[in-house]
């Protein structure tokens, strides 16, 4: 593990990547880990709970759209600012903060960090495709029917491939098809869109995991 780390790091990987397993072993170094999905599901959901039937079609998990800054709805806004001080509430105070989550946003980033100088990217990087799949999998055998809150996963032939998982298992023909041709699209997309977008911005370590 890289030992010139400054005291504010950035965890950022793609879902399924190790960004958590990483997150512990900074931990074990002294770091203040500060799960972003944590504060989403702790601080933000309850205080909109009471408006999700009007506001968002009774589907709370839609604030995750806080993450773009595209959506202006009222209550994304409302969401965000929520969010965000959140998060930097929990930093106040601690020497060293490690921040893990699947932020893909310029701007919510510096709204966080305020300084691009202030902290260290540390991408999370799995080793193979073969890990990569293996960590989908078991993602996903968790949480079937939320298609393991991967919403890379919520695409043409999920439906058939969730009956064929829950008749055969992962052993089926179709599901075990639709996972692994999807983990080769995202595994893909680490190297071409995702690790790009923290390169061209910020000082990067890239961790295998």
């Amino acid at each position: 593990m890289n030992s010139k780390l400054k005291d504010r790091v950035l965890v950022v990987g793609k879902s399924g990547s190790g960004k958590t397993y990483f997150a512990k072993n900074l931990k074990k170094r002294g770091y203040w880990i500060i799960c972003l999905d944590l504060i989403i599901q702790k601080n933000v959901m309850p205080i909109f709970e009471k408006r999700k039937k009007e506001e968002l079609n009774d589907n709370i998990w839609s604030l995750f759209k806080l993450f773009d800054y595209k959506d202006t709805r009222k209550i994304i806004e409302e969401a965000r600012d929520v969010f965000v001080r959140s998060v930097r509430k929990e930093m106040l105070g601690k020497r060293r903060v490690a921040v893990e989550g699947c932020l893909m946003n310029h701007q919510l980033i510096m709204d966080i960090f305020g300084d691009i100088d202030s902290f260290t990217v540390c991408f999370v990087y799995p080793k193979s495709k073969e890990v990569y799949l293996e960590r989908i999998m078991n993602r996903f055998v968790r949480f079937p029917k939320q298609l393991g809150y991967l919403s890379f996963l919520k695409r043409e032939g999920a439906t058939e491939a969730l009956d064929d998982y829950f008749k055969n298992g992962l052993l089926g023909e179709k599901i075990s098809e639709f996972l692994t041709n999807i983990v080769q699209i995202e595994y893909t997309k680490i190297s071409t869109e995702f690790l790009p977008f923290y390169i061209s911005r910020y000082e990067v370590v890239i961790v295998n995991s």
